[in-house]
């Protein structure tokens, strides 16, 4: 089962067949969030003021999270890692996001 730490939330986020977690940062405010990947739709989110608190509540959803990391995705790394061959390419697109455009 993955894990969100201090040291890789800020490369990656959780993700199992139906659902992605993680935690985003802005400022002071850390942003702990589930949404279903296959339609980009949020099912929760939470502010926190703490770090940890804002990773322990999405290490607290029980699934059978696996760590993706997305920091090989974009920036014409699109042929590496798991951009180039994982969720990580098919997670990004239906969000929209650039994940391998030219």
């Amino acid at each position: 089962m993955g894990l969100l730490t201090r040291e890789n939330y800020q490369k990656g986020f959780l993700i199992d067949e139906e659902l992605m977690g993680g935690v985003s940062t802005t400022g002071a405010a850390h942003l702990a969030f589930v949404l279903r990947h296959t339609t980009g739709e949020y099912l929760g989110t939470r502010e926190f003021d703490d770090l940890d608190a804002a990773l322990a509540t999405i290490n607290g959803v029980e699934r059978p999270w696996k760590f993706e990391s997305s920091s090989e995705c974009g920036g014409g790394a699109c042929t590496e890692g798991a951009c180039g061959t994982g969720s990580c390419k098919k997670v990004l697109a239906r969000l929209n996001q650039d994940c391998c455009e030219a």
